[in-house]
């Protein structure tokens, strides 16, 4: 169980990330994945998370970026010299980045603080404030830490780094990442530890390419429900997984025994297969000849 007090906390992430509470992302692992893919779920570092958490680190703690962030002094990796600075920066707890991401991140950030809807969401708040509670239904301790807190209360707001800010394309991402779960997540963590909960979520989403397009997408009612329902379905097994001290991985029925699965076509390809035989795609050539 978690070792933090409900309330808000200024802690550091990595003090945050390593409290046993479930989170976000670890509720979005055990709905969308298995126990023990949570349980054996490690911190990965890959060079696309290094330019979006520095992106954030600009624009919610600017203060913080010459400490957490390292300049290594090379165009790329493929020396050895820049393979241990590099490394070194790891060790070190800090966030390794060449020329190149530095000005990118620079960049991503000037576009959202000049955006004229997304430039005015990191006003009048804090950032990076961790949120601790107790799941009333399930008794497991749970946190959260939204990007920006505002002081107004009436929305949150979170900075998500991708390919492209087209909003058509985001929402397939919404469904891939859960980020309708982590919305949710938000909204009801900030309920239960002020007291008060925000109205809406957005997500401002800047591309990582040039000319660093940047959008404001409102995350709607339907899709917060839908993360409601999925994020109860996680407490509920993180409370079983601790009560029984069993993390089991994929398996149709989770207090049962191990068992195989029966799958079969997903239902957009069957749907498309229902498609081509109406068409007489699938018909013999003697048939069509008779």
């Amino acid at each position: 169980m978690s070792a933090t007090e409900p309330g808000i906390h200024d802690m550091t992430a990595e003090a945050y990330h390593a409290d046993p509470a479930l989170g976000s992302s670890g509720a979005r692992r055990l709905v969308n994945e298995c126990p023990a893919a949570f349980r054996l779920a490690v911190q990965e570092t890959k060079t696309e998370f290094d330019i979006g958490t520095a992106a954030h680190l600009l624009v919610l703690e600017p203060d913080a970026f010459g400490a957490k962030v390292a300049a290594i002094p090379h165009d790329n990796y493929k020396t050895k010299a820049a393979q241990e600075a590099r490394d070194a920066a790891r060790a070190a707890g800090r966030i390794p980045l060449l020329p190149d991401q530095i000005q990118a991140v620079r960049a991503m950030r000037d576009a959202i603080l000049a955006d004229p809807v997304a430039g005015r969401a990191f006003r009048g708040g804090k950032a990076e404030q961790s949120l601790f509670w107790r799941d009333p239904e399930f008794g497991v301790m749970c946190k959260t830490r939204p990007d920006w807190l505002p002081g107004h209360g009436r929305y949150l707001v979170d900075i998500k780094t991708s390919t492209t800010a087209d909003p058509r394309k985001f929402e397939k991402a919404i469904a891939e990442f859960g980020y309708h779960q982590q919305a949710a997540w938000y909204l009801d963590g900030v309920e239960a530890v002020t007291g008060e909960r925000p109205a809406r979520f957005a997500f401002v989403v800047v591309s990582k390419k040039p000319p660093h397009l940047v959008t404001t997408c409102w995350i709607d009612d339907e899709a917060i429900q839908w993360g409601r329902i999925q994020n109860r379905r996680a407490r509920g097994l993180f409370a079983w997984c601790l009560d029984h001290d069993q993390w089991p991985a994929f398996q149709p029925d989770i207090t049962g025994p191990r068992a195989a699965f029966t799958v079969g076509l997903p239902g957009w390809a069957t749907k498309e297969l229902e498609r081509r035989h109406e068409a007489g795609e699938f018909t013999p050539p003697q048939e069509i000849a008779a």
